[in-house]
């Protein structure tokens, strides 16, 4: 009796079977992919990179160097030590400047940082006009350095705006910009204007990134909004303020 057989199944490979790429193919693919990824992040940074090295750690590296020598642009540099450095500690009009400019940066710094904290809590928020709001307080940023000192100057003068609303309060004139005991606050001002909207800005990013789970989550533990604040926002929000002040 012949014995039959039947025919084999046969059987057909999953769609796209024949076209994977071998384990270590496709682990050296990701590598790659990896890689150009890393290198097209590191084209786009490089701009930015090349103008800091040029233009503001090479002048300083260079000047640093310059200072331990006595060079007049006409004869070649002469090594002279510390000498510069101790003929600038005994001139008056170094402690004076030294002074005039930490009262000029702790002026500036200390209500920036505050200000523009408490001005992006309040964008955060919804409200009514908020793209006009937004508006105004980011135009600083966007204001030329000449722009923005012409401004300052007409509303600095003797007939100005500042001199005109303080009048409606009887105050008198005021040189703002000629007098020894206004000219730095008046600067102090100017400073504080100009950089409110740039670290407003940062904070803004910051508060946005917080997720709104942990407000929800502690409005539901009975948390108040100084609560929410306090254990919430600021907690967060630290590399933000660190970022902001060594800025």
């Amino acid at each position: 009796m012949a014995e039959s057989y039947a025919p084999a199944a046969k059987v057909r490979p999953k769609a796209g079977f024949d076209d994977r790429l071998p384990l270590g193919a496709a682990r050296g693919e990701r590598l790659s992919l990896r890689a150009r990824l890393r290198w097209a992040g590191f084209l786009f940074v490089l701009p930015a990179l090349l103008h800091l090295l040029i233009f503001k750690f090479y002048p300083m590296i260079e000047a640093a160097r310059l200072s331990f020598f006595r060079y007049d642009l006409l004869t070649p540099p002469v090594f002279n030590g510390l000498q510069n450095y101790k003929a600038v500690w005994e001139n008056p009009l170094f402690h004076q400047s030294f002074w005039v400019s930490a009262k000029y940066m702790f002026g500036v710094s200390l209500p920036e940082w505050f200000l523009a904290l408490g001005l992006a809590l309040l964008l955060n928020r919804q409200m009514p006009g908020q793209s006009l709001i937004r508006l105004a307080y980011f135009l600083p940023i966007a204001m030329s350095q000449i722009v923005v000192a012409m401004v300052w100057k007409f509303m600095y003068n003797p007939l100005g705006l500042v001199n005109t609303l303080l009048g409606f309060v009887g105050v008198g004139r005021i040189n703002w910009l000629s007098t020894e005991e206004t000219a730095l606050p008046a600067l102090i001002a100017i400073g504080v204007w100009r950089g409110i909207p740039l670290f407003g800005v940062i904070y803004l990013a910051g508060l946005q990134s917080i997720p709104k789970e942990y407000y929800e989550a502690a409005t539901i533990d009975g948390a108040g909004p100084w609560q929410r604040f306090v254990h919430v926002t600021i907690p967060l929000l630290l590399p933000t303020i660190l970022f902001v002040m060594v800025m």
